[in-house]
């Protein structure tokens, strides 16, 4: 008796094609100004990691006499490298599945490979957001607007305003999120249309738009548990596929069952800081766009 497998409904380029219009759009920080993705980045050691040359801060103004000729000085470059990272998933399903019955499978496994792809990549970039040397340490109480204004000043100084007004974000566990809405802190946002009581909108912090991931960096200390929020700037990561999602079908004879592999080769980086010397290569620390705050 022949039997309806999931790879006689499913083709595999179609699904592939299906995973790849998806997963973009299911990416919280991938899908995003702060992140800068590039499909298409040159190698640098074969398949290990990326090599990404920048500029070194040329030196400052210095008065001028007449008469006399102005020194000359480098315009100096620096290479940062980002280690590439693979990732992926097989699932099996099995003949008598109900899978196989349903309306639409592409769909349904398309969205499924989707999210799952799209919540390792964005786990990916807040590990190397939590790389930034700019950190403050707020553990001794819950997050409000003044623990941020205060990380923002001791960490960026001058630059903290480059980051309000060239379109950062904070990112921050729902459970933040959640203790500033107790108090007020973002509660009454109708003056700007975000009120997040009557639209469920996510409002801002001091300029700064929200985004909720759960995904971001938590730890447990003696039964406290302290969350990281992160204020990031525009362009401060990059995400670069080395080769993006890709599907691919096999079968296991003996259980009757087709294989259904995703795999996705990337890389992400945090500008600023080298991954495989695990040390800052911004000449200095504030230029990196990103802080990291630590809050009960």
């Amino acid at each position: 008796m022949a039997v309806t497998a999931i790879s006689d409904i499913i083709n595999p380029q179609v699904l592939a094609d299906q995973v790849s219009a998806k997963y973009p759009d299911q990416l919280v920080l991938g899908n995003t100004s702060l992140v800068e993705v590039n499909g298409e980045f040159p190698l640098g050691a074969p398949g290990t990691t990326f090599t990404m040359p920048g500029w070194k801060r040329i030196p400052a103004f210095s008065s001028l006499s007449e008469g006399t000729a102005m020194g000359t000085g480098k315009i100096g470059t620096i290479s940062e490298q980002a280690t590439v990272q693979r990732g992926g998933g097989a699932y099996e399903v099995y003949d008598t599945a109900s899978l196989v019955s349903m309306a639409d499978p592409v769909a349904e496994v398309s969205t499924q490979i989707g999210r799952r792809s799209a919540e390792y990549i964005d786990a990916a970039l807040v590990v190397e957001t939590n790389k930034t040397p700019n950190t403050y340490d707020g553990s001794a109480s819950t997050f409000d607007q003044n623990t941020l204004v205060k990380a923002l000043v001791a960490t960026l100084g001058d630059n903290f305003m480059q980051m309000i007004n060239g379109g950062g974000r904070v990112i921050m566990h729902s459970k933040v999120y959640g203790d500033l809405l107790q108090v007020g802190a973002i509660q009454n946002q109708y003056q700007s249309g975000m009120d997040a009581m009557k639209t469920a909108m996510i409002p801002t912090l001091s300029g700064l738009p929200i985004q909720l991931s759960d995904l971001v960096t938590t730890s447990t200390v003696s039964g406290t548990t302290y969350y990281q929020t992160y204020v990031v700037g525009p362009g401060a990561l990059a995400l670069i596929y080395q080769r993006e999602v890709m599907i691919e079908f096999d079968r296991d004879v003996l259980l009757r069952a087709d294989i259904v592999a995703a795999s996705v080769d990337f890389a992400v980086h945090l500008y600023g800081w080298d991954d495989v010397s695990a040390a800052m290569v911004a000449e200095q620390a504030k230029s990196i766009k990103a802080v990291s705050i630590k809050t009960k």
